[in-house]
């Protein structure tokens, strides 16, 4: 068989399995990346709704026991 898939090797859009599982594993570590870099830069916004909830559970609680 020339430069083609040889048998039982599948292929879609004309690229191999491991082609796909490359492609795969770059775009996982890239959105990753990307995830991590927007936890960072919303890290003062998710502290401070954080705070926030744990303040309204706590009053919650409080007026319950009243």
């Amino acid at each position: 068989m020339g430069g083609g898939q040889g048998a039982g090797q599948l292929a879609f859009w004309d690229l191999s399995r491991h082609t796909w599982i490359d492609i795969h594993d770059w775009v996982a570590i890239a959105l990753t990346v990307l995830v991590v870099l927007h936890v960072v830069l919303h890290w003062k916004w998710i502290v401070r709704m954080v705070k926030s909830l744990a303040k309204e559970v706590s009053n919650r609680r409080v007026l319950n026991a009243a």
